[in-house]
């Protein structure tokens, strides 16, 4: 758990471009596999909406690399654009991310390599479009702040912003993003994806339509990741997604509060197979699928395999946790052998963190290996050619 926050208080600076450090060869590291599915979930904390109101719109987890024991949580339309970090064990807010950015319909968080392979960022997807109207959606990325023992943050530019210890939320102002606007094929505009996966050697993005229909649509964004700009050097237009496949959502996992599919209609079986979340191990070699009504995993030797799951059935499936009746929210955990979700809810309520441990037998990380450095950004130099992000 973590033992402290602090406050920060910033001023936003100019929105300047950032300065992207020296091209790196960061992969996300391999972490441990269960062998058998998941054992059944369990309450661990309510979130603490007093302190972030705005979560109880929560619309996507995410597990930390640089602070153990927290998740990166997100809210979806009419919130801050504000990543909060909620203790695990707690609930407890415990930093706040502030980005320089529209939340427009944030609906997912994952982590993963940054662009330029410099270490880890936290990516959110801009994705939702409920009403079938944008012409592009966008999925931001940062440096991801690290939380020591003293809490000094970091934002993205490089400069520490030191922090009183205190008890209260620890407040950071994000100056710096990269910013990655996206367009779906043509036929395919006003696809709604609340669900995002990086891939853990930063080769690709994957978005997972959010529909009724029996077959949901995966696209892909693959590296370089570029052009990475915003209103400030002039927006430029955006870059073409790939349709890699398609997902089936069978009925078995059309669940709602524990209620078997054959108990319910088919308008409730239809709505409860909706994608609304999405986690990759950073392993790479299995792939968590959030609907409405219940979790799918599916397992593969590569994270390639994920690109289309046409052919490709789940490992393994349950129903969400009592009292998540609208799932939004999945992630592995740090370990790589456990589980997180969590729900949007109503009124007066709060999330709730469930976790689901392993059930048997668990597969120890493989050793590090060296990694590929030659499927992102050069350095950003005068003479690279390369446009930094911006703002």
């Amino acid at each position: 758990m973590l033992s402290s926050a602090a406050t920060c208080t910033q001023d936003l600076p100019r929105r300047v471009p950032l300065v992207v450090p020296g091209h790196g060869a960061f992969t996300l590291p391999d972490r441990a596999l269960c062998d058998d599915a998941q054992a059944d979930a369990v309450d661990v904390a309510a979130v603490d909406v007093d302190e972030a109101p705005a979560l109880r719109e929560l619309s996507g987890l995410a597990a930390s690399y640089e602070n153990p024991s927290l998740l990166w949580a997100v809210a979806d339309s009419g919130n801050p654009a504000v990543v909060w970090g909620v203790d695990e064990d707690s609930g407890r807010v415990v930093v706040a991310a502030t980005l320089p950015v529209d939340n427009v319909d944030w609906e997912d968080v994952a982590v993963g390599p940054c662009p330029d392979l410099s270490g880890p960022c936290v990516f959110v997807a801009d994705t939702g479009d409920n009403d079938g109207d944008r012409d592009a959606v966008v999925v931001h990325a940062f440096p991801e702040p690290k939380l020591a023992a003293t809490l000094q943050a970091t934002t993205t530019t490089g400069a520490p912003a030191t922090v009183k210890s205190t008890t209260a939320t620890a407040r950071v102002s994000l100056d710096a993003v990269w910013t990655m606007p996206l367009a779906f094929p043509e036929g395919a505009r006003g696809v709604d994806v609340e669900a995002l996966a990086v891939l853990p050697d930063a080769t690709a993005l994957l978005l997972f339509e959010k529909t009724e229909d029996d077959v949901a649509r995966i696209f892909a964004y693959r590296a370089p990741w570029t052009p990475l700009s915003a209103d400030d050097v002039g927006a430029p237009a955006p870059r073409l997604l790939e349709q890699v496949g398609t997902v089936a959502v069978a009925p078995a996992v059309a669940v709602a509060d524990g209620i078997a599919a054959g108990a319910i209609g088919g308008t409730a079986r239809a709505r409860a197979r909706r994608i609304t979340g999405a986690s990759l191990h950073w392993s790479g070699r299995r792939l968590l699928l959030r609907t409405t009504g219940g979790v799918l995993e599916y397992g593969a030797d590569d994270a390639s395999a994920f690109f289309d799951l046409a052919g490709l059935p789940p490992r393994a499936s349950w129903p969400s946790p009592p009292g998540e009746g609208q799932g939004e929210a999945v992630a592995f955990d740090a370990t790589g052998t456990a589980v997180w979700t969590a729900s949007e809810v109503k009124g007066d309520d709060a999330p709730v963190l469930h976790r689901a441990a392993c059930a048997g037998a668990v597969t120890p990380p493989a050793p590090a290996v060296a990694p590929v450095t030659t499927t992102t950004l050069p350095p950003s130099s005068p003479s690279s050619g390369a446009t930094p992000p911006t703002r």
